[in-house]
């Protein structure tokens, strides 16, 4: 058990994609991956679009997902 901590849900690494640094989060528990939107524009990725679906952040506020990437490397 960690410190504090009575259920260990997600892990946090560093790690590296598109040659910067990135905070990853890893939940177990997760069906889907999110990528922060800014990254994306800063690194000038392309995207598809799809039909989308809803996710609830952390807040409460509720965000379209109406993007994919279909692949990014990145190191942990």
């Amino acid at each position: 058990m960690l410190h504090g901590v009575k259920k260990f849900l997600m892990l946090k690494l560093i790690g590296q994609a598109c040659g910067q640094d990135v905070m990853v989060m890893i939940d177990s528990r997760a069906s889907h991956n999110f990528i922060d939107i800014n990254f994306i524009e800063r690194k000038d990725m392309n995207t598809k679009d799809f039909e989308g679906f809803q996710v609830s952040n952390a807040n409460g506020k509720l965000t379209l997902v109406d993007q994919i990437i279909e692949r990014l490397g990145v190191k942990l």
